[in-house]
């Protein structure tokens, strides 16, 4: 649990991927704290079917001391801190530590005796890898008054943001920072109790029924931020005024059991002893108007997509006391939810599907190369021609589909079953990948192609949910829609969907079996809205966006050793590597890089992360495996320069070798010349020829052919023979009869779908003539 809450961006983990995929109870699966402000809810519906219907204690005074819930989000210049529970006014102390800048403090140390001893007692205390906090925010109460300080631990200096009256709310008074406002109710009654008998999940339940606590505005700028802030690390604690540590922590400590007390500071929390898995939340900052902070009703004035953490263990500091059939007579999408495991896309859609040949057709945008408007080859996707069926539908702008999941019902004479095809639109290759019995509760496809495991489950009994009532707004609509709690389950891997970026663009259609347009899209269309009709239709002349936005979270990018193993694994795989760069473009914010002993060379193009990096410097690069114009290419999450190292000799080949054959996922030479030896799209190589013809590309970069006398020929439309060899913009080519000796890196370019050689090459030096 707690691993998960530190890799937290907006779930507070991925609720679904412990949840039977079974079609069943899909808003609990998704949102288990309940559908208001739920972030795995992306869109309800809101528009009628057109494709047919189925039907305390006393006062400010607190007995206890306890953290229950942590939300997190930025709004108007300010970082919203909001924590349920309560404070007893006996010298504890509420402490958030922020880790918002580089250069904090992994282990704690601070000097200055102007710094309240509650917060000092606490040196010595180490983080968990990864989390060095710059401020700490310690609040306190007395005497009905919550007091509140700022502690800088870049510089070892404090500032007193100032106090305000349990009840009340506004900025804090008589501080020497202005423009913190806070609302503090401290009557809490709720949230985790003392009983150490209750296991994680069922504290965790306890700590959501806590509405009652902090509510905090700070500034940005008062904790080292500015509004380009995404994310930042933070953790809280409850302390004495003597640097006893409780068991209260958010994210919390009693995943792996029930923790009593840590004790007398300093502690190391990065042990597993002392507190398994991570004590630091990594939040995504979700741009939230606030409502006025007055500590009450904190979940509902928070909204579940900032929830950063919840409590999951008791406090020892004291407690405040107090149907339808499996078939369906109509189509409709009510809901979609969407979440995500390490490895793969988790999705949930309330609705039914009739089993009449219509279909839900779930596009998705999950990195480079997809298409603005449809064009497929005939006999492309599903047998009924659905897909087809569609072409020339233009989507909204900025949405450009790479792939299409197809999902229909029918029956047999064994049942009725759901029928699974998945579509590459940048390859226009696409393939059945199975069925599933309707309302079985089974997930595992059967009889088709489904290598990475996709896992899909369907219950078609909703009889609730939008209805046929053309007059209803759409705010009555959405009320409907959220009636529905069954349909479709899935659990879609990365690498079948090419994942290369952490930003999922979406939209889902309800269609006939000849892509006729129903009025069910997700996001919806609005109220009033007829079935679009027969296709082809221009999604951009419709009001708004009919594409959605989803963020990939928890990604971890396991260590290879070689590009090679990297290149190994399918499209969508996170990875790391440490390898020879070879080749800096910083006008596109690419490079390539090289590693392996000459047995086992391999190099790969990078997308992103290339500013700093030279040609012979090793790097280390987090990234999502995918392919970009047909070449595979690692998509950088983060790069690391290292340090400089031996840039790799060029391979010396014939013009025949460049490219090479086709291996597993990474493609090689095809068409009339094939790829010929091992594949080494990628790597430095050398070669060599005569001058044939040069041009200029659409760009305005030059290039040539030269031929070393095999003849090769790619179908350009010059007639040039041999293998293109491309240069910078500023490069001058050789004259047309001379014999050059090239070096660059070996790669793909593809004229419509054929891979052709190409050599690129990145400097006047790499071009050596040899003879006129």
């Amino acid at each position: 649990m707690n691993k998960l809450l530190a890799l937290f961006v907006v779930l507070l983990m991925p609720i679904a991927a412990s949840a039977a995929i079974d079609g069943l109870g899909i808003q609990s699966d998704f949102c288990p704290g309940g559908v208001q402000g739920c972030s795995a809810l992306m869109q309800v519906q809101n528009n009628h079917t057109g494709f047919g219907d189925t039907f305390p204690p006393s006062g400010g005074f607190s007995e206890g001391s306890e953290m229950d819930e942590l939300y997190v989000f930025a709004s108007a210049g300010s970082l919203a801190l909001n924590i349920t529970g309560n404070l007893e006014d006996n010298g504890n102390f509420w402490m958030i530590f922020l880790d918002t800048a580089s250069g904090g403090q992994n282990t704690l140390s601070i000097a200055n005796e102007d710094i309240h001893w509650a917060v000092r007692s606490l040196t010595g205390t180490k983080f968990d890898a990864g989390f060095e906090p710059d401020y700490i925010i310690a609040m306190n109460v007395w005497d009905g008054t919550l007091y509140v300080d700022l502690v800088n631990l870049q510089t070892d200096t404090k500032e007193y943001l100032g106090s305000i009256a349990f009840g009340t709310d506004g900025e804090l008074a008589g501080g020497t920072v202005a423009g913190t406002v806070v609302g503090f109710d401290n009557t809490n009654s709720s949230g985790v109790t003392s009983d150490n008998t209750r296991d994680a999940a069922q504290q965790m339940l306890d700590a959501a029924t806590a509405s009652k606590g902090l509510e905090m505005l700070i500034n940005l700028s008062a904790v080292g931020l500015d509004q380009s802030v995404s994310s930042i690390k933070l953790m809280t604690l409850l302390a004495s005024n003597g640097g006893y540590l409780s068991n209260q922590f958010l994210p919390g400590i009693g995943g792996g059991g029930q923790k009593d007390n840590l004790g007398m500071a300093p502690v190391d929390l990065s042990s597993a002893d002392v507190a398994p898995g991570n004590q630091f939340a990594q939040v995504t900052l979700v741009q939230k108007t606030a409502s006025a902070p007055d500590g009450e009703n904190i979940p509902a004035d928070s909204g579940s997509a900032t929830l950063a953490a919840t409590q999951n263990n008791f406090t020892q500091f004291g407690d405040s006391n107090s149907a339808g059939e499996a078939g369906s007579s109509g189509s409709e999408l009510d809901a979609l939810f969407l979440s995500n495991t390490a490895a793969a896309l988790q999705m949930g859609i309330t609705g039914n599907l009739e089993a009449n040949g219509n279909f839900y057709a779930i596009f998705l945008e999950t990195g480079p190369g997809g298409v603005s408007v449809l064009s497929v080859p005939e006999g492309a996707g599903p047998m009924s021609g659905v897909l087809t069926a569609l072409n020339g539908t233009a989507f909204d702008g900025g949405f450009s589909p790479t792939h299409v999941l197809f999902v229909n019902a029918g029956s047999e004479s064994s049942g009725q079953f759901a029928y699974v095809d998945l579509f590459d639109l940048r390859t226009n290759t696409g393939r059945y990948v199975g069925k599933v019995a309707v309302g079985s509760g089974a997930s595992t496809l059967e009889e088709g192609d489904n290598p990475n495991g996709l896992a899909l489950a369907f219950d078609n009994s909703n009889a609730v949910g939008v209805t046929g009532d053309a007059v209803k707004t759409p705010a009555e609509n959405e009320t409907d829609a959220k009636t529905a709690d069954t349909g479709l389950e899935a659990l879609i891997p990365f690498a079948d969907i090419g994942l290369a970026q952490t930003t999922i663009r979406y939209m889902v259609v309800l269609t006939g079996n000849k892509g006729y347009f129903s009025n069910q899209f997700l996001p919806g269309l609005g109220g009033g809205y007829s079935n679009l009709g027969d296709p082809p239709k221009d999604i951009n002349l419709l009001a708004g966006l009919q594409y959605g936005t989803y963020t990939v979270t928890g990604l971890t990018y396991p260590t290879f050793d070689t590009v090679s193993s990297v290149k190994s694994q399918p499209d969508g795989t996170a990875a790391r590597i440490t390898a020879v760069v070879t080749w800096v473009l910083a006008d596109s914010d690419e490079f390539y890089i090289q590693s392996g002993p000459p047995g086992d060379a391999s190099g790969i193009l990078v997308r992103g992360g290339a500013a700093g990096l030279s040609v012979g410097q090793t790097a280390t690069v987090s990234g999502l495996l995918g392919r970009y114009f047909g070449e595979r290419v690692l998509h950088a999450a983060d790069v690391v320069p290292g340090a400089a190292a031996q840039e790799p000799e060029p391979f010396v080949v014939t013009n025949r070798s460049l490219g090479g054959a086709g291996v597993g996922d990474n493609p090689g030479i095809s068409g009339e010349a094939l790829g010929f030896g091992a594949n080494n799209v990628g790597l430095l190589m050398k070669s060599c020829g005569k001058v044939t013809g040069m041009a200029y590309d659409d760009l305005g970069y030059p290039f040539f052919y030269m031929n070393d006398g095999t003849n090769l020929n790619d179908g350009n439309i010059f007639g040039y023979t041999g293998v293109r060899v491309e240069m910078m913009q500023w490069m001058m080519a050789p004259a047309t009869d001379t014999f050059v000796s090239v070096t660059g890196v070996s790669s793909i370019y593809r004229p419509e779908t054929q891979h052709n050689r190409r050599l690129r090459v990145r400097s006047d030096a790499d071009i050596v003539t040899v003879a006129p």
